[in-house]
């Protein structure tokens, strides 16, 4: 053409930059001349129609459309756990405006979707939520096993990841559900967490894990022991004059490496025992003896372990030792005898008593009777 000059109809209306190119004809050779200009109007992103924004998710696997917008020329479409986050789907940059995403999650829990129109070489997003379909599930504690025993000062605490959370916290204390004056996590996406300076004094720990649902946190209440003393018995509770008692302290769990020292107290002189006794690394017990002197009137003695800031009594109850003596018969009966014709009859003599007896003498009185069959003094236990 030789004009200069054109009328161009249907010229876009959205705003959008248009691309000029005016070529040249020159000693047979075409020139270009590059011009841009903007299209009258303003742009419009695209915008999601299916499924409704703010609906509940149709299941596993669901189809999104968008309408195409005025202006855009490329679209991409984010699926995600958080505002703008794409860890569900991504789908790339598509010209295409509808996408089918599989595998979605189905735990009830809310769910973030971006929408991008491509505008003039530019990203401009729009932001949408649903609901997944299903139930939400929480995180549930696994190691160590709840109502369990803790193994020691430390312990590692782990759980399973649930169906929708998106962070957790783990407390523990001694004070009852939800205390946390042994310990308290901040907000965590790990499924773990180590805790030091455990107490090993045998008490009760509350654990309490929560776990981030839609912004809000829902706690799941568990129970431990801590590992320590947990009681204190002897074979024997109770002693009659001088004598030894076997005594075993024992823990509700394994003793750590290094072993655990008990200490150990009486209430009372008459009954020793030792300052200490150390259970081994690995073991669960300790023995020991108690040794208690004879006693001129019964008492009760209090024996006692302490580990860990936990304790333990064992009451111990001495007796005197009295001894006693007990005859078979209490009289003796000869019937007739004939005259200068010996005849004897037999008595038992008895230590019933809670001590040794003895026996200095034995007299009798009268004519023509006489005592024999034993040496005195003797001693019967």
């Amino acid at each position: 053409m030789k004009t200069t000059s054109v009328t161009v109809d249907d010229l876009p209306t959205d705003g959008i930059t248009v691309y000029a190119t005016l070529l040249s004809e020159s000693s047979g050779t075409w020139q270009a001349e590059y011009y841009s200009f903007t299209a009258s109007g303003t742009p419009t992103p695209a915008t999601l129609t299916s499924p409704i924004p703010g609906s509940v998710l149709p299941g596993s696997s669901a189809t999104f459309s968008w309408t195409a917008g005025s202006g855009p020329t490329a679209y991409r479409f984010r699926l995600g756990t958080a505002p703008g986050s794409n860890n569900i789907y991504h789908s790339g940059v598509t010209k295409a405006t509808t996408v089918t995403v599989n595998d979605l999650p189905t735990y009830g829990v809310t769910i973030y979707a971006t929408l991008y129109s491509e505008i003039n070489g530019a990203w401009q997003s729009v932001p949408y939520t649903f609901t997944e379909a299903g139930t939400p599930v929480l995180a549930a504690l696994t190691s160590p096993a709840p109502g369990s025993v803790l193994p020691g000062s430390s312990a590692t605490f782990s759980w399973t990841r649930g169906g929708g959370p998106t962070a957790y916290r783990l407390s523990l204390g001694t004070n009852g559900a939800g205390s946390t004056n042994l310990y308290n996590s901040t907000s965590t996406t790990s499924t773990s967490v180590t805790v030091s300076g455990l107490p090993m004094a045998g008490a009760i720990v509350y654990a309490t894990l929560y776990s981030e649902i839609n912004e809000a946190w829902q706690p799941v209440a568990y129970t431990f022991a801590e590992e320590g003393l947990s009681a204190l018995s002897c074979s024997s509770a109770s002693m009659t004059g001088a004598g030894t008692d076997s005594c075993t302290a024992s823990l509700n769990g394994a003793a750590p490496s290094g072993g655990l020292a008990v200490s150990l107290a009486s209430s009372s002189t008459a009954v020793t025992v030792p300052a200490a006794v150390t259970v081994a690394a690995g073991a669960s017990s300790a023995a020991f003896t108690a040794t208690a002197t004879a006693v001129s009137s019964a008492q009760n003695v209090t024996l006692t372990a302490s580990a860990g800031g936990a304790s333990a009594n064992f009451a111990l109850q001495l007796n005197a030792a009295v001894p006693a003596l007990t005859l078979s018969a209490s009289s003796l009966s000869f019937g007739s005898v004939s005259l200068n014709t010996a005849t004897s009859q037999s008595i038992t003599l008895t230590s019933s008593g809670t001590a040794a007896l003895t026996i200095s003498a034995a007299t009798v009185s009268g004519a023509g009777f006489s005592v024999s069959g034993a040496t005195f003094p003797v001693t019967l236990n």
